[in-house]
């Protein structure tokens, strides 16, 4: 996969594996990014469930990963934001992290606040109406601009 999407021109992947017990899959990890080199690596929040965050962000760091997806290990990123501030200062400019989870315009300038990121990850969607196709392919929905810069604004 990673060599198809690397074919395809993507900028970059978003990945990561744990192993059962919640620690870094260091043999695995190390396969994906040797397949994926020399594109960047987001670690994704797969990151919330493993069992010594910090540690683990040094593992990351070693392995060459540039940014990491998370919520600070909580159901959102405002709730998560004591270790979303932890990992920032630990991280310094070794790596990135990324506030994902639960973010929304009312929350994002909060979250920046109190975390110290410098990225956040959100969605912004919004529905359309349904195609009149016999299959279903999930929920048909578009970027919603107006929620992007409700986002971008609160949080600049």
């Amino acid at each position: 996969d990673i060599a198809l999407f690397k074919t395809a021109g993507a900028d970059g992947l978003v990945f990561g594996a744990l192993t059962k017990t919640g620690s870094l899959a260091l043999p695995e990890m190390t396969r994906l990014l040797e397949a994926a080199d020399p594109l960047p690596v987001t670690f994704h929040r797969a990151f919330d469930v493993c069992r010594e965050p910090h540690k683990v962000l040094e593992q990351l760091v070693a392995l060459g990963v540039t940014r990491l997806l998370t919520s600070g290990q909580a159901g959102d990123a405002l709730s998560g934001a004591k270790l979303l501030r932890s990992l920032v200062e630990q991280a310094g400019d070794r790596l990135t992290v990324i506030a994902g989870g639960g973010v929304r315009a009312s929350d994002a300038a909060q979250i920046v606040r109190q975390t110290g990121v410098t990225e956040l990850h959100f969605s912004a969607q919004k529905p359309v109406q349904p195609s009149l196709s016999p299959f279903n392919f999930g929920s048909p929905a578009l970027t919603d601009e107006v929620a992007v810069g409700a986002v971008i604004r609160s949080a600049s």
